[in-house]
């Protein structure tokens, strides 16, 4: 850690969608001298209906059980929309405080922590708040929140910025300056001290780019709440505040989308009412939310991981629970 600490003192269960644990995850770890036994990945789950990949939040329990496993004090959840169920709105504040309110009400009963990973979207107006996908109820739901960025006064593109976003549970923290070396046949976290950079600054791009990642953000926004069906607009209005943008910004999407307004009832309790397209009307947006999930196709559901002499050498065969090791809690899961 940037202090100089060992970091977490207890075991961690990493759920991961991005990261392969034979050439990536176990590397790493074993090139930071982590101990492998007190380490569990959890990428998929078996029910009596075969395999399949996990969901949040009806999965809770299934997290709970592998964290208990190695008495994790961390979960990593990489990246989170690639694990919500798919009846989650991960642009919904109402849907994602319902799907995370199960995962926190099991962090404070296992006394652990919950890093949850996610991208940045391509919003660049207002607070580095609303820069985080989905809803900014994640966010909301969070205590801490913290921004991974390129570092602006180094020119070769090496250098990164870990930078505060949130933080409830005391003074915000200082910026911290780092780079990733090679060690070994991994990488490692090198820090480089502290930066006078806040999250503000990182994230400022220059007008013209900005302005067409705003309009491609919003029109994102707009089909993903509509996706459940129409909506008054006065809802519409708030959702957009609620996540950064300006009414005046989704105009020019709601147009290339051809979104449909229309007027609901009659007299004063009537109300001007949003929906998308019906299919086939105009050409959609390209629906970027939709998150590559081609690394579940390595499916992966270990133990704790073997210790090894070398980074090389921890192979797929070497985690606790392939097809010859199917044991303790798999059959629980």
């Amino acid at each position: 850690m940037p202090d100089g600490s060992a970091g977490v003192n207890g075991g961690v269960l990493v759920i991961s969608a991005e990261d392969g644990p034979a050439d990536t995850i176990v590397p790493r770890l074993l090139a930071v001298g982590a101990n492998p036994e007190r380490v569990r990945i959890l990428k998929t789950i078996r029910d009596s209906h075969g395999e399949r990949h996990l969901e949040i939040p009806s999965d809770v329990s299934v997290i709970e059980r592998a964290a208990k496993s190695v008495e994790a004090k961390m979960i990593i959840i990489d990246p989170l929309v690639a694990f919500l169920a798919a009846t989650v709105n991960s642009f919904s504040d109402q849907n994602i405080r319902r799907a995370l309110a199960p995962l926190s009400t099991m962090a404070e009963r296992m006394g652990a922590a919950v890093l949850i990973v996610r991208h940045l979207n391509k919003n660049s107006d207002g607070s580095p708040i609303y820069r985080g996908g989905g809803s900014i109820g994640i966010i909301g739901a969070a205590r801490s929140g913290l921004l991974v960025a390129r570092d602006p006064d180094d020119e070769t593109g090496v250098s990164r910025i870990l930078a505060s976003t949130k933080s409830n549970l005391g003074p915000s923290p200082v910026s911290f300056r780092y780079t990733l070396q090679p060690h070994l046949e991994s990488i490692r976290v090198c820090w480089g001290g502290e930066s006078s950079h806040q999250a503000t600054d990182l994230l400022v791009l220059p007008s013209g780019e900005q302005e067409l990642t705003t309009l491609e953000e919003a029109g994102e926004f707009l089909r993903a709440i509509l996706e459940e069906g129409a909506l008054p607009a006065k809802d519409v209005f708030r959702k957009i505040a609620g996540a950064g943008f300006s009414n005046r910004t989704v105009k020019r999407p709601k147009t290339v989308i051809g979104i449909v307004a229309y007027r609901s009832g009659f007299g004063a309790g009537s109300a001007w009412v949003w929906k998308l397209p019906t299919k086939g009307a105009k050409p959609p947006m390209k629906d970027a939310t939709t998150p590559d999930l081609a690394s579940f196709e390595q499916t992966i559901d270990s133990t704790s991981i073997k210790s090894s002499t070398s980074p090389k050498s921890a192979k797929q065969e070497e985690l606790a629970t392939f097809a010859e090791k199917r044991s303790g809690i798999e059959e629980d899961l």
